[in-house]
């Protein structure tokens, strides 16, 4: 063995199956052997070393998003929760309108509209967050047996930053109450602000 020492030239580890990893060698010398790289540990090379360039790059930044998507899904969970104990202690079913507001019907006592949150974030284009938590606080509610929950389209119109008339908006929507809030996001923090409106009374519950 120690007079083909010389002639024996380290190509490295290769995995060959299930993870299994050898140390290859190559035999070679003058009119014996092949001193080029075999062509299948050549391949693995290069995937292996691409691989790793295309992973490495993208790695970073997604858990600190997914963080945000999280925090944000966490605190609709707790708002919901807090509408939902609210209105399961609420007493009768429809609320007589007076002739002078111009309505007919009876609002039903327990409805709802979610209003779209305002984005007081510096950046702008963190507005998808916004209305994510618009969106997942819509989808928990309209699970709330009983519970009369406008859609997203039709509130859609009220996205605006000027004032609301929310006894208006309600008196058009056919609801109770109404919710508002602003979503805040700073660095990797968000800030999450709701409130759940008495639109008769304008009382904020």
């Amino acid at each position: 063995m120690a007079n083909w020492q010389p002639y024996l030239h380290d190509l490295g580890e290769c995995e060959v199956k299930h993870g299994l990893r050898l140390h290859v060698v190559n035999l070679y010398k003058d009119g014996l052997g092949n001193p080029a790289l075999p062509e299948k540990l050549r391949r693995g090379k290069r995937g292996k070393q691409a691989r790793g360039y295309a992973v490495r790059p993208i790695s970073a930044p997604i858990w600190p998003k997914w963080g945000l998507i999280v925090a944000v899904l966490l605190s609709a969970v707790a708002l919901v929760v807090s509408f939902s104990i609210f209105f399961r202690r609420q007493s009768g079913n429809t609320i007589p309108v007076s002739a002078k507001e111009g309505i007919t019907a009876s609002i039903p006592k327990k409805s709802i509209a979610v209003l779209p949150f305002e984005n007081l974030s510096a950046d702008q284009e963190n507005s998808f967050f916004t209305d994510g938590m618009q969106d997942e606080i819509l989808n928990d509610l309209a699970k709330i047996a009983d519970l009369k929950v406008i859609s997203r389209t039709s509130v859609m119109q009220y996205k605006t930053e000027a004032k609301r008339n929310l006894r208006e908006i309600a008196n058009t929507l056919g609801v109770a109450h109404v919710v508002e809030g602003s979503v805040q996001r700073d660095s990797n923090r968000v800030r999450v602000s709701a409130q759940l409106i008495d639109a008769r009374t304008d009382a904020h519950l």
